[in-house]
């Protein structure tokens, strides 16, 4: 369909002015935290670490712009080459972990957590988890809005089923989590790639005639399987770690996930777009159906590459009992 698809699918407007809204409320936030937490007093040689908290932060930053911005901006040189910096600090970041953790002095990730092999499988897989979970949200809402030609409050409708799956998947997890341990990561990692796949079906099967009530088998079970992939999630990794690193352990993972969200808008936004802009469907609708699916069994292979790094996690999540 051309360049002259890609600039119809580009929302008018600055609509990242939205985001202000998280000012306030985080204003907020640490206001009510100032009154209601306790106070913590950590020892006498705790010291916090801000050569190595600031590396980190950017090389976040360098990995991550190129990754979100990338396309739209064409993918010049320098995005590659930011992104290859990103790395390279974040092995500098690496190297001054060890040198301050050798000196015994205060770290931001302890660096005996990844010479373990379940934390750092644990990382990988959060990647590849969160870059398929948060790159087909993305590419869900440019299919109803844009393809689809829904509201925001319809668009918003269509999400509902995915939304009461995760819940299901969240609430039903709760008892299975101590029994099935990583069983469970393992079944809700095969429905969510099988609601990807799912989903891509119902896009080719309905038709131009996709609406809300034929999506929302697909979708249910994709937030069934997302719900019971979450929740036992960290505390698996977690479980694969010392009791004196599990604060640095849950911060990477925290990293990871917002590292993995970005990573995903770019891999799935990029493949949305390629395909939309080549597809030679007769409709709108269609070219955005097709884009759709390419980039829904590519969420799926990201979700069985999770699948299989599981296997090197911890059979059983964080204080729970041996089986």
């Amino acid at each position: 369909m051309g360049e002259s698809t890609e600039r119809a699918v580009r929302p008018d407007g600055f609509w990242g002015a939205i985001f202000a809204i998280n000012v306030p409320v985080g204003v907020l936030a640490g206001l009510v935290g100032l009154v209601l937490l306790p106070a913590s007093r950590p020892g006498r040689g705790y010291r916090v670490d801000l050569v190595g908290g600031t590396i980190a932060s950017v090389a976040m930053v360098v990995l991550i712009y190129p990754l979100i911005q990338g396309r739209e901006l064409g993918w010049p040189w320098w995005t590659y080459l930011l992104m290859v910096g990103g790395l390279g600090l974040f092995g500098a970041f690496g190297l001054v972990e060890r040198s301050r953790e050798r000196r015994s002095r205060s770290t931001l990730i302890a660096p005996s957590l990844f010479s373990k092999p379940a934390f750092t499988a644990g990382l990988a897989t959060g990647l590849m988890l969160f870059g398929a979970l948060m790159g087909c949200s993305v590419v869900f809402a440019l299919l109803v809005q844009l393809g689809l030609g829904y509201s925001p409050f319809k668009a918003g409708l269509a999400t509902l089923a995915q939304a009461l799956g995760m819940i299901v998947g969240f609430v039903v997890s709760r008892p299975l989590n101590v029994r099935l341990g990583r069983r469970l990561m393992f079944l809700g990692e095969a429905m969510t790639a099988a609601g990807f796949g799912c989903f891509a079906l119902t896009l080719h099967l309905a038709g131009d005639t996709i609406g809300i009530v034929s999506m929302a088998p697909a979708l249910g079970l994709l937030g069934v399987g997302m719900g019971l992939t979450m929740a036992p999630f960290f505390n698996i990794v977690l479980a694969g770690v010392d009791a004196r690193e599990a604060g640095s352990a849950s911060g990477a993972l925290t990293s990871v996930q917002q590292l993995g969200g970005a990573f995903g808008v770019a891999v799935l936004g990029t493949t949305f777009f390629h395909f939309l802009s080549a597809s030679t469907a007769a409709t709108r609708i269609g070219a955005f159906r097709e884009a759709t699916s390419t980039a829904m069994y590519l969420s799926a292979g990201l979700i069985l590459a999770a699948f299989v790094l599981t296997f090197l996690l911890p059979r059983h999540a964080q204080n729970a009992p041996d089986q």
